[in-house]
């Protein structure tokens, strides 16, 4: 099923529902508090795609894991890229870089 559902919590998911959680390749959900994922949902968790923080800009890209940035890279307000983050820790980029 397909649609779009408004939480109690303030959340909106646009995407496809499988077995009452979401679970699709495109999907979206914007917080809140005005961050949003875009991207694919499996068995209701972020799987791939860009969540943005409304109040700087920043977003990352890339895989999650438990709705977590597991691994991609984070990017500034400016589109420049910040950190990498590699299997769920953030790499550290060498002084001087």
């Amino acid at each position: 099923m397909e649609g779009k559902a408004k939480y109690n919590n303030g959340r909106t998911y646009e995407g496809k529902f499988v077995n009452g959680m979401r679970q699709d390749d495109d999907a979206s959900l914007t917080l809140s508090h005005g961050d949003t994922f875009k991207g694919s949902f499996r068995d209701d968790c972020y799987e791939k795609g860009s969540y943005t923080i409304a109040t700087d800009g920043f977003r990352f890209e890339g895989t999650y894991k438990n709705n977590i940035p597991y691994t991609g890279t984070w990017y500034n307000s400016a589109g420049q890229p910040e950190s990498q983050i590699e299997n769920g820790k953030e790499l550290h980029k060498e002084q001087g870089e």
